[in-house]
């Protein structure tokens, strides 16, 4: 999300997409809120570090997410980017696509390997359609619900529904209107909170799990 960060309408900011995917953003005060905004993946990854029993994949994908997103973010505000700069967007943004699938997919099914098989046949060879991506996100958290619920990790279960939905609302909402700090804020530290509260639930529950959601319906490792 937020590639149509600070324009004024959408039409107009998918008129000025350039040779290399990258929008005119007309406002520039949105950008440091904007840029902020990644800090909430780089907080979850510290929360993460801190328990002490999440797998070191989970916690890297996470900081690969934070690095991306705001090194594609510092770009997109950026007041003058040159063209190398505008080329390095195209590729940051595909990255952070990248293991946000890499995160959703393997984490659901506890297979890093055929998780990133997948993330770059869905980033790189289908280009990353928001449909794909919902469809992803949804089993993603179906699974993971279910997986809360059998272990008896009812608390972490409402946490982590109720941010998903906080998050998905502030991401419908630019749809109708714009991007905003507050909507970016709700979206991003919505799923990194969201997210915690799952992985940290699982490790709480079953330490064995180290984050997975090893009792949801489409986990096959193990």
């Amino acid at each position: 999300g937020g590639s149509r960060m600070g324009a004024p309408g959408k039409s107009q900011a998918l008129q000025q997409v350039d040779a290399y995917g990258m929008p005119g953003v007309a406002s520039k005060e949105m950008g440091p809120g904007c840029q902020a905004s990644s800090l909430a993946y780089l907080l979850c990854a510290y929360a993460l570090i801190c328990v002490g029993t999440v797998s070191t994949m989970l916690i890297a994908n996470m900081l690969c997410i934070f690095i991306f997103s705001l090194y594609y973010r510092f770009i997109l505000h950026s007041r003058a980017p040159t063209a190398d700069m505008r080329s390095a967007f195209a590729w940051a943004k595909k990255l952070d696509g990248l293991f946000i699938m890499h995160m959703s997919v393997a984490w659901a099914l506890g297979l890093p390997v055929v998780g990133m098989i997948a993330a770059l046949m869905i980033t790189f060879v289908f280009g990353d359609p928001h449909s794909l991506r919902a469809l992803v996100f949804v089993t993603s958290m179906t699974s993971t619900s279910v997986s809360l619920y059998r272990v008896g990790a009812s608390s972490a279960l409402i946490g982590y529904v109720a941010c998903n939905v906080l998050a998905l609302g502030s991401f419908a909402c630019h749809y109708v209107d714009k991007w905003t700090c507050t909507r970016l804020w709700l979206w991003h530290g919505g799923t990194a909170m969201a997210f915690f509260l799952a992985v940290t639930g699982m490790a709480r529950a079953d330490p064995e799990s180290l984050g997975y959601p090893t009792h949801g319906v489409f986990y096959v490792a193990g």
